[in-house]
C-alpha cells in the first residue's frame, strides 16, 4: 500500500539488492577464472563452467564472464551496481564497449565520465554518450561498419499467410534521407486522425485516443509512398534534405583529420564536459552517429545541410510574441531531442506536442530554453496532475505536489 516518494524508495532498496548480489557474482568469476578452480571439474575454461553450473546458452555465458572481467578492472562501476546508482542496462552498455578492444583501451581513463553519464541521464541519453565514445575510441571501426552497412544494404518481402513483411537493412545517411520522407507522410496522417478526432469530439478530443496507432499511421505512410510510386518507375531527381547535427569543433577537426597526414592519432579527448556531460558529437537527427570522415565529405561536397549548435543546443528565442510553439520555435525544442520527457516514457512520434515548463499563464517564455517536449498523454497527466518539471545539464526532472521527485537518479561524484 505504499505511494508515491515511499513506493519509489521501496522499489529502489530490491534493485540495489540485485546490484549488490550481481557484483557479488562477478567477483566470485574473476577469482575462479584467476585461480582456475573451474579446473577440478574438468572444466577448460570460466566460460564452461559459468554456461553448465547456470544452464545457460553460450551467450548468456560469455556476457557474464566479460562483465565479470569489466567490473574487475573498473572498480567504480561495479561499486555503482552494488549500490544500485546503476542498473543491468547501463552494465550492458559498459559491457558492450568493454567487448570492443579498441575502445577497452580507453575505458579506464574515462571510467568516471562515462559513469557519471550513467548514473544522471535516463537511458537511451547513455547510450548516445556510449555510441559517441565508442566513435571516437575506435574510428576506423566506425568507418568500417559505414562501409560495410553500405556494402551488405538489402532489402526483402515475403507473404506470410495474410501478412505481408518488409524488411530493409542499410547505412544511418541513406536511412535518414528515407525516413525524412517516411516522416513527412506520417504527419500526414497524423493530421488526418486529429481532424477527425476533433469533427467527432469537438472540445473534449484530446480525451479520446486517435484512431490509429502510430505504428498503424506509418504502415499506411509507407504503403501511400509506394502508390506515389506506382505509375513510374523512372529514378527520382528529387534528393531528400539529409540534416547532420554537429558543433564547430567537430566540423574543424573532422575537417583537419580527413587532411591530415597522420589520420589514425590515439583519442584522447572526449570534449569538455564542464559545459554539458554529453560528449562532442555527430549525429543524424534520429541518433544515429556519424564518422569524422563522412562529416568532412558532407561539408566538402555540400550535398548535406549541416546544423552548428552550441554546447546547450539554443538556436532562437521568440520572447511571448506567441504561445504556441511553431515552425522554427518547435523545430529548435526538438533539436535538443526528439523524445518524450515524461518519466519512463521517452517515445519519439510526429505527434510529440511541446509545453511549456514555466506556463504562460506565470510568464514561461515561448522560446527553446522553456520548451519540452511530451507526448499527449504525459502533457495531460503532468497538468492533471500538477507536476512541476525542471530542467539541468542532467536532464530533465519531475516533481509531485508534495515536492518529491519521481523516478530520482543517484548524484554522482567524480571524485
Amino acid at each position: 500500500m505504499l505511494r508515491g516518494a515511499a513506493r519509489d524508495a521501496g522499489l529502489k532498496q530490491i534493485d540495489r539488492e540485485i546490484g549488490r548480489l550481481t557484483a557479488v557474482r562477478a567477483a566470485m568469476i574473476t577469482r575462479t577464472e584467476r585461480c582456475q578452480a573451474y579446473a577440478d571439474d574438468g572444466y577448460q575454461t570460466a566460460q564452461q563452467w559459468v554456461r553448465a553450473t547456470g544452464n545457460m546458452s553460450y551467450p548468456s555465458s560469455q556476457y557474464h564472464v566479460q562483465m565479470a572481467r569489466m567490473l574487475a578492472t573498473l572498480t567504480k562501476v561495479a561499486e555503482a551496481l552494488s549500490t544500485g546508482s546503476i542498473g543491468p542496462d547501463q552494465i550492458r552498455v559498459f559491457v558492450d564497449l568493454w567487448a570492443n578492444p579498441r575502445c577497452r583501451e580507453h575505458l579506464p581513463g574515462f571510467e568516471s565520465f562515462l559513469l557519471g553519464c550513467a548514473v544522471r541521464f535516463v537511458l537511451h541519453e547513455f547510450k548516445e554518450v556510449a555510441a559517441r565514445f565508442k566513435l571516437g575510441a575506435d574510428p576506423d571501426g566506425a568507418h568500417r561498419e559505414h562501409e560495410q552497412s553500405v556494402k551488405q544494404r538489402h532489402a526483402q518481402y515475403d507473404t506470410v499467410g495474410a501478412w505481408f513483411r518488409l524488411i530493409m537493412e542499410g547505412d544511418a545517411v541513406s536511412g535518414e534521407m528515407m525516413k525524412r520522407v517516411l516522416d513527412a507522410h506520417m504527419e500526414a496522417e497524423y493530421l488526418t486522425d486529429e481532424a477527425a478526432r476533433k469533427e467527432e469530439f469537438g472540445d473534449d478530443a484530446a480525451n479520446h485516443p486517435l484512431v490509429r496507432t502510430n505504428l498503424q499511421r506509418m504502415f499506411d505512410a509507407v504503403k501511400t509512398i509506394f502508390m506515389k510510386a506506382a505509375a513510374t518507375t523512372e529514378t527520382t531527381k528529387q534528393k531528400p534534405l539529409v540534416v547532420l547535427f554537429t558543433t564547430p569543433e567537430d566540423l574543424a577537426e573532422a575537417l583537419r583529420r580527413y587532411f591530415e597526414d597522420d589520420p589514425g592519432r590515439p583519442f584522447t579527448d572526449p570534449g569538455d564536459p564542464a559545459l554539458s556531460m554529453r560528449m562532442r558529437m555527430c549525429e543524424t537527427q534520429s541518433g544515429a552517429p556519424v564518422s569524422d570522415r563522412d562529416l568532412a565529405i558532407a561539408a566538402i561536397h555540400g550535398s548535406i545541410q549541416r546544423v552548428i549548435i552550441d554546447p546547450q543546443g539554443h538556436a532562437i528565442n521568440l520572447g511571448r510574441k506567441t504561445r504556441l510553439f511553431r515552425g522554427a520555435a518547435r523545430e529548435a525544442v526538438l533539436l535538443t531531442g526528439g523524445r518524450c520527457t515524461g518519466p519512463g516514457c521517452h517515445t519519439r512520434h510526429n505527434g510529440i506536442q511541446i509545453d511549456h515548463i514555466r506556463s504562460w499563464e506565470l510568464f514561461g517564455q515561448t522560446d527553446q530554453d522553456n520548451g519540452e517536449p511530451m507526448c499527449g498523454h504525459c502533457n495531460r497527466e503532468k497538468h492533471s496532475r500538477k507536476f512541476s518539471v525542471k530542467r539541468d545539464q542532467n536532464g530533465w526532472h519531475f516533481y509531485r505536489p508534495d515536492g518529491t521527485e519521481i523516478a530520482p537518479r543517484d548524484e554522482w561524484n567524480d571524485d
